[in-house]
């Protein structure tokens, strides 16, 4: 088992990600999460498909996210834009 540490999320410093890789490891099926995927009887890996609704609510709320972040940089650099120019008239 190698485990690791992905490192901190631009604007999400309370979230860690990090990764697990399993090598020569039997889990038994019972013990597996499986909720976007699943292993059969025979160790065949497949995928569950999402509805066309759930992927189009997911995007929307990646876009929401990425909309707010690229917003609140607008902002500070704003704000620095406003603080470098009062400074510099002094």
């Amino acid at each position: 088992v190698t485990t690791g540490d992905i490192g901190p999320k631009i604007g999400y410093n309370n979230m860690d990600n990090g990764f697990a890789r399993f090598e020569n490891v039997v889990i038994p099926r019972r013990n597996m999460a499986m909720r976007f995927a699943t292993v059969d009887v025979n160790g065949k890996y497949n995928r569950k498909t999402v509805s066309d609704a759930a992927s189009k609510i997911s995007y929307i709320t990646m876009m929401q996210v990425r909309a707010y972040i690229v917003d609140r940089a607008g902002l500070s650099l704003a704000m620095a834009c406003t603080i470098t120019i009062r400074y510099s008239a002094v």
